[in-house]
């Protein structure tokens, strides 16, 4: 009876191990091999010196701000010694780069927009301060 109640108590002890080693497995490190198929996330790209941000436009394609400023007075039918320039600015507005000019002479401001690709005058505004 002894040795019944022994081969109980061992076989319920290898149970008892055995059906708990599973639950407490250490995990290990994946092998080269698995490691290789896993799918790796990917790594952003750097921007390369070609790339630029997108808000910091090549300008190489532009016609500069000393020819939107000769647009603008043309059409203003002024010359640059007779006005004051208040602003030239490069300025992207609705995917469209332009140059924002404010310039003014005497009591009238003028305010023009020149695309900064083919030098089109995209808006011209005059204001007469009193």
């Amino acid at each position: 009876m002894k040795k019944a109640i022994s081969l109980v108590l061992v076989l319920l002890v290898v149970f008892a191990v055995g059906c708990g080693a599973d639950n407490n497995q250490v995990p290990t490190q994946p092998t080269q091999t698995e490691q290789s198929q896993t799918q790796q996330p990917a790594q952003p790209q750097q921007p390369t010196q070609t790339q630029q941000p997108s808000n910091t436009p090549d300008t190489s394609g532009f016609i500069g701000e000393e020819k939107a400023k000769e647009i603008a007075l043309e059409r203003a039918g002024l010359t640059a010694d007779a006005v004051i320039f208040d602003r030239v600015e490069l300025d992207r507005d609705d995917g469209v780069w332009q140059y924002e000019i404010d310039f003014r002479q005497d009591r009238t401001e003028y305010d023009v927009d020149v695309k900064a690709d083919d030098g089109t005058i995209i808006s011209f505004e005059t204001d007469f301060d009193d």
